[in-house]
């Protein structure tokens, strides 16, 4: 077999300097890698579900019934197509090579693939098992040939149960789960709290200056008091509740973006179906305990919206279902305390109980309806049928109309750009993405070192799910006491650089991170591949893909491997599961 270096010697020009096999496979027909564009590219992709106002697709639209704006201008149309769904295999079709392992999805390109989120960080343990029940109520009579993962968020994300169409498998991932105690009512340990905490809190509590408690029975709210020092104590305790909500909102957002990663190399439309309580944009405090109460107030707007574009970039559409089912009011009136816990609360006190739980209900949906709106999903609220509620997104979206334009403004300055979009038909609803950061291609390289590098070791750590941005084939064998590594990495999505020297020039970096069979970890390494391109030679790395290899020395033994390669032009980077016997 010609190495990749001979093929193209005659126009190629790698740095350094060796050769990689090409590893030979074929993927089916309806699966062939195709160059998404998306901002950083200059061409924009908007999927559009349209529905008659009934949740029944629109699907007799044409090109010129629609009209889209980019901040308010109308943009030109490049193309208009209705995305059906196709119905996937049950199981994957391909057959790797011997040793060989990837990455790469095997889904017909316009099936649309469903992920169902069980969020146990944000949940209590009551809804999340009337939630399984629910989804076993689902998958039983569920879309025949609709491919579906389901994942699991706690401490951490995990995946459950990848992508499979097959209802049965399903069912039987969802009956293995146990349901988790909830973080919402969960202590914080003294690990976790800010440097400095303790110190700053001593400062604005007065618990050192009053009198032990139950001598004085003063109860009139003076520096010295049992009330001051119960106002005191209870700002403490909600000082520890904001702490413990604010580290949810960051834990969710974060596994937002690690599923963006995982499913971006993922063709089409994809479904989040999120079931959860939600979280709140922002930490409230409660308007009870006075000013000092507000000291801890974050607000998540920010994480939010970035976490909307990791998304939005995936192509994934968010579709929060709250588990909660029909919300009633607080029960604060009826208990006879106040929020100080003393019997025969005032007409006021009662009414602030009651208002701090129904905001915090709103903000928590409010919260899931902004996601769903950033990413032209749909929100779900204040019913009991969870079963029909994930059905119906999955159904809507399934058909969908995919926008593309070059947008008229080429200033690539990393704002937020608002997109719109009209349809000239009465009675039609729309929903789509809210717009996309103008984020320049080159913003990644600016970005601080040790970030990336965190960044790419997380995705590398064996206990986070798969990254598709970038795809790739594998070959892993022992080879003369080392073993070798051999990477094939789809070109489609590598940036290529024109420099001043005439050729484009491209960097990816390759990364194994080895363990034990038992899962402990033993080395890590990474390398890096360098190419000076003639622009006539890219469409021949398409063809044949991007080489990286990798030499181990490795005990004799059995590994498991996590693998990864990243663009360092670009930041997108792939991740995949090996393993090798070392004799």
């Amino acid at each position: 077999m010609k190495t990749f270096l001979q093929t193209l010697i005659s126009s190629l020009m790698f740095i350094p300097l060796f050769s990689a096999v090409a590893i030979a496979m074929q993927q089916p027909a309806d699966n062939t890698p195709t160059t998404v564009l998306k901002a950083t590219s200059r061409l924009v992709q908007v999927d559009v579900v349209a529905d008659d106002g009934h949740y029944h697709a629109v699907t007799d639209l044409k090109p010129e019934d629609f009209t889209l704006l980019e901040d308010g201008k109308p943009q030109k149309l490049t193309s208009v197509t209705l995305q059906r769904p196709e119905k996937a295999l049950a199981a994957d079709p391909r057959v790797l090579p011997p040793n060989t392992f990837t990455n790469r999805p095997y889904f017909p390109q316009r099936s649309t693939l469903n992920i169902v989120l069980l969020d146990s960080l944000n949940t209590n343990v009551a809804d999340q098992i009337n939630a399984r029940k629910q989804m076993i109520k689902f998958i039983q009579k569920m879309p025949v040939g609709e491919p579906i993962a389901v994942y699991v968020l706690g401490n951490k994300l995990k995946l459950i149960q990848d992508f499979t169409a097959d209802p049965q498998i399903l069912q039987r991932a969802i009956e293995s789960l146990n349901a988790n105690p909830t973080a919402l009512n969960k202590g914080v340990s003294d690990d976790q709290l800010p440097a400095g905490y303790f110190d700053q809190l001593s400062g604005k509590m007065n618990v050192g200056a009053s009198p032990a408690l139950g001598q004085s029975g003063d109860m009139g709210g003076g520096p010295g008091s049992n009330t001051q020092v119960q106002v005191d104590l209870m700002m403490f305790e909600q000082e520890m509740i904001n702490l413990q909500d604010d580290m949810r909102a960051q834990y969710t957002m974060d596994s937002f973006k690690a599923l963006a990663r995982r499913l971006s190399g993922f063709l089409g439309r994809k479904n989040l179906i999120w079931l959860s309580a939600g979280f709140p944009i922002a930490v409230n405090p409660d308007i009870a305990l006075g000013a000092n109460a507000f000291s801890v107030t974050r607000n998540r707007a920010e994480e939010i919206a970035k976490a909307a574009n990791a998304l939005i970039d995936a192509d994934i559409a968010i579709y929060p279902v709250d588990i909660r089912g029909l919300v009633g009011s607080s029960n604060a009136a009826a208990n006879g305390f106040d929020s100080l816990g003393r019997r025969g609360a005032s007409g006021p006190a009662i009414v602030d109980n009651l208002r701090n739980s129904e905001n915090g209900i709103i903000l928590s949906q409010d919260s899931s309806r902004d996601l769903a709106d950033r990413t032209g999903g749909k929100a779900y609220y204040n019913r009991n049928d969870f079963d029909t509620a994930i059905a119906s997104s999955v159904i809507d979206g399934s058909t969908y109309y995919l926008l593309t334009y070059s947008p008229d403004n080429k200033n690539w300055n990393g704002k937020f750009r608002k997109i719109s979009v009209k349809v000239d038909r009465p009675g039609v609803k729309l929903r789509n993405r809210m717009g996309y950061y103008a984020t320049d291609a080159t913003i990644y390289q600016k970005t601080d070192a040790k970030a990336k590098e965190a960044d790419f070791r997380h995705a590398l750590d064996a206990n986070v799910p798969l990254s598709t941005a970038l795809t790739f084939l594998v070959n892993v064998a022992p080879e003369k006491n080392q073993v070798v590594i051999r990477y094939n990495v789809d070109a489609h999505n590598i940036a290529f650089d024109l420099q001043s020297d005439g050729l484009s020039h491209a960097e990816i970096e390759c990364a194994a991170w080895i363990y034990t069979a038992k899962g402990k970890p033993v080395t890590f390494q990474t390398d890096f591949m360098r190419a000076g391109v003639k622009q006539e030679a890219i469409s021949g790395i398409v063809q044949q893909g991007f080489p990286c290899d990798q030499s181990l020395n490795l005990a004799k033994g059995e590994y498991l491997m996590r693998l990864g390669v990243r663009d360092t032009n670009t930041g997108l980077f792939g991740t995949s599961n090996a393993s090798v016997i070392v004799p």
